[in-house]
């Protein structure tokens, strides 16, 4: 979703003007194209802008417009993005922790232990013979 909606920026402006419908429509269009493809819904849409705002890649620009953290997707020069750049601190009154200083979710919900077995014997691993 983030790639059709950074697809639809505005050249220089890091704004994508896209209500949650027209996104949802857009990837609908796209997925017809390519048989056995699933739909998504809005509310699919929804929870996926809501998702892509706290990890601020994206953040709400009033009447259905989206802003894309321009550090990450920016369609135009070093120039222009240092302009919007600017013009977003400016929007969040400088503040370093603002969007789009921080990149991921304010809070991991959780974490996890992954057991990689350094502890005990490692398999020696399995030989294939190439065929291709």
């Amino acid at each position: 979703m983030f790639l059709y909606v950074a697809g639809g920026q505005r050249p220089g402006t890091g704004i994508a003007e896209y209500t949650q419908q027209e996104i949802t429509d857009g990837l609908n269009g796209l997925a017809a194209k390519k048989p056995g493809a699933k739909m998504i819904t809005r509310p699919t849409v929804n929870r996926a802008v809501r998702t892509l705002c706290e990890y601020k890649w994206l953040e709400p620009a009033g009447n259905g417009r989206i802003r894309l953290n321009v550090t990450l997707w920016f369609q135009g020069n070093s120039t222009a993005q240092h302009e919007v750049l600017a013009q977003i601190a400016a929007d969040h009154d400088d503040d370093p922790t603002a969007f789009p200083h921080r990149i991921g979710p304010e809070l991991v919900h959780h974490q996890e232990a992954l057991d990689l077995n350094l502890d005990g014997e490692v398999p020696e691993p399995v030989r294939r013979k190439r065929t291709g």
